[in-house]
């Protein structure tokens, strides 16, 4: 009996550090395939980031068009991150023009439950918490290539829950569940704005 439980223990020791090691290579791997973001993480830091979209960014990478928005950073492709995705884009990819401006107040407390923020190139992100239906985000923009938000979407956002409709306006849960919903919109002048919401 003590031989059959030793030989279980060593067999399942060696296909665990097996598993470990296997992930860990592939991990590397694909993360030092893209040169954007080789050189910006370290080699113990792997964990931390989310594997599927360290893929999408390596499918677009070839053929990114940095007119509108510069590849996202490596902070961006994290599992966890504490801020909203899209805002901590553009804070680390654009200036600011301005600081948080309050734009609308809760009416039982008086503090702000929605605001909004100027970025060069002429991006303004506004969030509100207001709607007891959850948080809705607006990044309006001026850049008229829907195919680049798209792209950033799919980056940023990867959700494996969720899918693109046909004409790649919207990026939904799969079964309408809770989560969060995306959709690219043309604005008034003819550009493409983001505008997504968060329900749990």
């Amino acid at each position: 009996m003590f031989k059959y439980v030793s030989f279980l223990a060593v067999l399942l020791f060696s296909n665990c550090t097996f598993q470990y090691n296997e992930d860990t290579s592939a991990t590397t791997s694909a993360i030092q395939d893209s040169g954007t973001i080789e050189t910006a993480i370290q080699p113990t830091d792997f964990s931390l980031f989310d594997s599927l979209k360290i893929t999408k960014l390596k499918e677009y990478a070839p053929i990114w068009n940095a007119a509108c928005f510069p590849m996202p950073e490596p902070v961006i492709l994290k599992r966890t991150v504490a801020a909203d995705r899209g805002y901590l884009y553009l804070i680390n990819s654009f200036d600011s023009l301005s600081s948080k401006i309050s734009t609308e107040k809760e009416r039982s407390a008086g503090s702000p439950c929605s605001w909004k923020q100027e970025f060069k190139s002429g991006i303004t992100y506004s969030t509100s918490t207001c709607a007891e239906s959850g948080t809705t985000y607006i990044m309006h923009t001026s850049c008229p290539d829907k195919h680049a938000l798209v792209s950033i979407v799919d980056i940023i956002f990867q959700n494996d829950v969720n899918d693109w409709n046909s004409d790649s306006t919207r990026y939904e849960p799969i079964l309408e569940n809770a989560g969060c919903y995306y959709s690219i919109e043309q604005n008034t002048d003819g550009n493409y704005d983001l505008k997504y919401s968060c329900s749990y």
